[in-house]
């Protein structure tokens, strides 16, 4: 009987070293595993960096080149509405030096030729004789005698409309004392530039649906 428990308790002690001994093997195993892995976590977590470094590039760039596209946009629209409002003043100008040369202006038919054999027409427009003028957006320029030879008109149709405001705003000095709506054979409800706001020449092109004329008309 003590034989007996002597042998059970050996058998204890040998189970309790093996597990031990197991134990230890499992701890060095996952040490040595842990060890092994550190590289390949590191290597993962390098990956996740530079691919949020990647993306975060990627979106600063596509930025970059949004903005450009907006502000080229908005410098070229600037550039035409500048160029028309140029035109717009020379063609004024123009039709002014035919009166002082003629003592009147010549009936609507005739002074686009009449300009355009002074050489007075902007090189920005369109014309091979000054019978059929064309402006920068691709409408027609109309020029009009007006109250008998003493005034005149200058139209422009087919304005685009994100444009249309831009230009009615930046036409504000000169012997162009009137603008409205429609034709400029018409005179549809003409305002005075000099009181005119932005509202009003918003409503203007929508009211002429992108055509507007601009006139001199002596009281």
């Amino acid at each position: 009987r003590s034989s007996f428990f002597c042998h059970s308790r050996t058998t204890k002690n040998n189970l309790t070293a093996k597990w031990g001994l197991d134990m230890k093997i499992d701890v060095r195993k996952n040490i040595v595993l842990s060890r092994e892995r550190q590289p390949l976590l590191r290597q993962r977590l390098r990956s996740a960096i530079s691919l949020l470094e990647i993306t975060f590039v990627l979106f600063i760039f596509v930025a970059l080149i949004v903005g450009a596209m907006i502000g080229a946009t908005v410098a070229v629209s600037n550039n035409e509405t500048t160029r028309e409002t140029q035109n717009i003043m020379a063609l004024s100008a123009a039709i002014t030096k035919t009166r002082t040369v003629r003592h009147v202006i010549p009936p609507s038919a005739q002074l686009g030729p009449a300009i355009y054999q002074m050489g007075l027409i902007p090189l920005t427009l369109q014309t091979t004789d000054g019978t059929v003028i064309k402006h920068g957006w691709g409408g027609d320029v109309i020029l009009a005698s007006l109250a008998a030879g003493a005034g005149y008109g200058v139209g422009y149709t087919n304005i685009p409309m994100h444009e249309c405001a831009n230009l009615v705003n930046s036409v504000r000095s000169g012997p162009l004392s009137w603008v409205g709506p429609g034709s400029v054979l018409a005179l549809s409800t003409p305002i005075k530039v000099e009181d005119m706001d932005s509202a009003q020449a918003s409503q203007i092109c929508n009211t002429g649906l992108g055509d507007v004329y601009w006139a001199n008309i002596p009281q």
